[in-house]
């Protein structure tokens, strides 16, 4: 969110500015029109350009930042043959800056913080002067790369620990009672957080609790179908749908609640529905146990076929599907629908975000689900042998499961 290359890598970079070195200017220029608040910057946000959209502007200082500093090197390498003209211009320029800040910058805090850029600069102005009265000598030069060395380093420093300071990670993710309740559960579960104050988004991922929320800026566009129709309680997935890069679901009566293995519901207010069972009260923060939990992985006993992801949503939000009993998926599989038995089973034996094993027992070809989101990085082993994953109840996968006794192994690899 913020842009700094330090005072003498500024002098030196409009120094390094010429012919050869265009290629480097351009993106400066483009960044900053597109950095900053503009008619053009906005463009991306109003025509609703896919993927463009949903940048965060301000990123593109990172590439502001790179120009710069690959330009402050050929300022440095040029500094000893340049003209006196292209000098003393470059240090005009930036000592105009600096005085406009002195002028404007009426704040005490203002003026502060300019003391230490505005002594750096006249250290930098000075040795470039001397440069010019004494060009010739090789160990001038090399004095004058390595006070610009020194001097940048203790200037980035400087800023860094002033912007962004080192603080212990107690202080944002402290060992509260909440916490160390959510810990001791067994995994795999989820956790919705109704109020912000008491969590904020992607903060229990810290102690690896996984969470319906937080912050993503390229999440999936089927899951933000899903949390568009669970918000607005009925089978509505039409945008426009109301998220930016942080979705926070809190609408625990949803049917499409279970279907995301919700075991707890975080609040900073009473809860009164008897299918929150209160575990936990901490100051202000209670902790409620959904008594109605589908456990991560089942074996599908009534398997509806639906085409269209409207015709899936509708089917969801119906009084005939039952969330852990269950699945709606896209084509016809090669499964039994009908009621589970006693010895048929789906165990999940370990979990990790990337790898899951399942023992499973069937007395018939079965599908069994999985509520972990659809993607193509799954890949299934059933008992060694390779196996294709199914798009299951909108969001999440499914693998179809011979009669038998057999392991399943899920592994996550990136694409």
């Amino acid at each position: 969110m913020v842009g700094y290359i330090g005072v003498i890598g500024l002098v030196l970079a409009l120094l390094g500015i010429g012919r050869g070195t265009i290629v480097w200017v351009i993106p400066v220029i483009l960044s900053l029109i597109f950095a900053v608040d503009s008619p053009l910057s906005k463009l991306p946000f109003v025509l609703h350009i896919p993927v463009a959209s949903i940048f965060q502007p301000t990123r593109l200082l990172a590439v502001i930042s790179l120009c710069l500093s690959v330009l402050s090197a050929y300022g440095a390498s040029r500094i000893f043959v340049m003209s006196k003209k292209q000098k003393i211009l470059t240090l005009a320029v930036v000592g105009l800056l600096y005085i406009i800040a002195w002028i404007f910058g009426v704040n005490p805090v203002t003026r502060r913080n300019l003391l230490l850029p505005t002594f750096l600069y006249c250290i930098a102005a000075c040795s470039i002067t001397l440069s010019l009265l004494h060009n010739k000598q090789k160990w001038l030069k090399i004095f004058l790369l390595l006070l610009y060395l020194v001097m940048e380093i203790f200037d980035l420093f400087r800023f860094g620990w002033k912007f962004t300071p080192f603080t212990s990670p107690s202080y944002f993710f402290p060992q509260t009672e909440t916490i160390s309740f959510l810990k001791q559960q067994a995994q795999p579960f989820r956790v919705m957080v109704l109020d912000d104050r008491a969590l904020p988004p992607n903060v229990l991922t810290y102690y690896g609790i996984e969470s319906v929320g937080g912050y993503d800026p390229i999440h999936s566009l089927q899951y933000e179908e899903f949390i568009a129709a669970m918000e607005r309680g009925e089978p509505n997935i039409r945008p426009p749908f109301g998220f930016n890069r942080i979705m926070t679901p809190k609408n625990y009566t949803s049917p499409l609640f279970q279907l995301l293995g919700i075991k707890y519901v975080i609040a900073m207010t009473p809860i009164d529905n008897p299918k929150l069972k209160k575990m936990l009260e901490e100051g202000e923060t209670r902790v409620y146990r959904n008594v109605d939990f589908s456990p991560r992985a089942y074996l599908a006993e009534t398997i509806f076929v639906k085409k269209t992801k409207q015709d899936i949503m509708n089917g969801l939000y119906g009084k005939d599907f039952i969330p852990g009993r269950t699945a709606i998926v896209e084509t016809e599989l090669p499964v039994v629908s009908r009621p589970l038995i006693s010895s048929e089973s789906a165990t999940i034996t370990t979990y990790t975000p990337d790898k899951i094993t399942l023992n499973v027992m069937t007395t018939n070809s079965r599908l069994v689900v999985m509520g972990n989101m659809f993607d193509p990085g799954w890949k299934v082993r059933i008992d060694g042998q390779r196996t294709d994953t199914y798009r299951v109840n909108y969001l999440f996968f499914g693998v179809i499961v011979p009669k038998g006794e057999h392991k399943i192994d899920i592994i996550y690899l990136p694409i």
